[in-house]
């Protein structure tokens, strides 16, 4: 009997053992499923997969990324977000980062995701505006570069030796004017910035020296000057962003007389001109809305709000070469009371050789939950700033409608290719 007993429980020992490795193997199975089905759910892994499932943030670049991934409020408002949600929640948002949005009006969450998603999309509106403003700023520096060496007919002079005298030129916004008009309802920092290079003139000052070169029919003329844009200058023009523009150039012409009838005339030039400057935008305190819609089918309107100053910094140097053929009116006898009259055309090329410096960023970025009662915020947020130097070659058409009386001078010019007007005006002009 005892032996009996001896053996039965010997039986009941190994089958309680083998069970226990059956349990045993099951819960490791389950572990292994949940871990496949459920990955590790931490901040990264959440960005990560938002970023593949929507595949619009894929150019922003690493190090980028990292200051997001490695904030530590962001990361802590994530874990107490998590907190919050149940099972099948967790498996939701494993599967669809998105539907975060569906499960939860908790202020750690709204701040979590509309900071995420604020964040990547100043990001990446930073590295495509970098892209926008440096071909912008391109054609612009470029088209003044190769403006401002109209300084009158003055060939053949009606005296010996020649003529100093003041130029005032710029470019001007003429297919932007509705835009100067009528500015657009809304637009980010960014779109602000870009646009403002469309319609921002950027004015020059030249002071010139003209010299007869002899019984020659040519005439050499020198000049230099500066570009001046402040905040009081373009106020007028632009009202939601800060500018400031300061530069320099020098340059030389050399004209040659071709013909003379008793009307007409044709004369042939040459342009050098060297131009460098900067300009400097800024958009400054300015809160930015996040609109984020939480719950099911639309849900609560509510967002975060982002404060931050959006600026763009830039510095070019140009040198341009523009070969001009003139054609136009100019009577050799005296018009009664106007004594000097000419009116003529111009067309040319402009070789243009540049570099340019340019950086796009956002200072001060920080953000808060837009509901009533809102405590958490975040600020150890930062956009390093995009940069890009290039040097680039342009090459331009421009044509121009040249007008003399007085000796003052005015000219209209418009680059083909650009796509862009200078205006052109001598007040002084002064005979020796």
């Amino acid at each position: 009997m005892d032996l009996f007993i001896l053996v039965f429980l010997l039986f009941i020992g190994l089958l309680m053992k083998k069970i226990y490795i059956i349990f045993s193997v099951m819960i490791t199975l389950c572990i292994n499923l949940y871990s496949q089905v459920i990955p590790t759910i931490d901040y990264k892994t959440f960005i990560n997969a938002y970023i593949e499932s929507t595949g619009t943030y894929n150019n922003i670049p690493k190090e980028t990324l990292n200051i997001l991934i490695e904030s530590k409020q962001m990361n802590q408002l994530f874990d107490d977000g998590i907190k919050s949600f149940t099972f099948g929640e967790l498996i939701t948002i494993a599967q669809n980062p998105e539907k975060v949005l569906d499960t939860t009006t908790n202020e750690s969450v709204i701040l979590l995701v509309g900071t995420t998603l604020g964040f990547l999309e100043v990001a990446n509106m930073q590295q495509g505006t970098a892209t926008v403003v440096i071909n912008a700023l391109k054609n612009k520096t470029a088209f003044n570069a190769a403006s401002g060496n109209n300084t009158g007919l003055l060939i053949p002079m009606h005296t010996p030796i020649g003529s100093f005298g003041i130029n005032l030129y710029s470019d001007v916004p003429l297919l932007h004017i509705n835009d100067i008009a009528n500015p657009p309802a809304a637009q980010n920092d960014y779109d602000s910035l870009a646009n403002a290079l469309d319609i921002l003139p950027i004015p020059h000052i030249n002071a010139y020296l003209q010299v007869n070169l002899g019984p020659v029919p040519l005439a050499l003329t020198l000049r230099g000057g500066m570009s001046l844009g402040f905040k009081e200058i373009y106020g007028a023009v632009v009202n939601d962003v800060e500018i400031e523009s300061l530069g320099w150039n020098i340059g030389a012409s050399l004209k040659a007389y071709l013909f003379r009838t008793k009307y007409f005339f044709g004369d042939l030039r040459f342009d050098f001109n060297y131009d460098e400057g900067n300009l400097k935008l800024a958009a400054n305190n300015r809160n930015v809305y996040v609109p984020l819609y939480l719950g099911y089918g639309g849900g609560t309107d509510t967002g975060v709000v982002f404060n931050g100053n959006a600026f763009l910094e830039s510095k070019w140097k140009t040198f341009a070469l523009s070969p001009k053929l003139v054609f136009g009116f100019k009577m050799q006898e005296k018009v009664p009371v106007i004594q000097y009259l000419a009116a003529y055309f111009s067309v040319g090329a402009d070789i243009i050789y540049g570099s340019l410096e340019s950086k796009v960023g956002v200072n001060g970025i920080g953000s808060y939950a837009n509901i009533v009662g809102h405590e958490i915020t975040v600020n150890d947020l930062y956009v390093p700033n995009s940069q890009d130097k290039m040097s680039y070659q342009l090459y331009d058409m421009r044509v121009g409608f040249h007008f003399d009386i007085f000796y003052q001078s005015f000219a209209i010019e418009y680059g083909i290719f650009t796509k862009q007007f200078a205006v052109s005006f001598i007040p002084i002009n002064i005979r020796f």
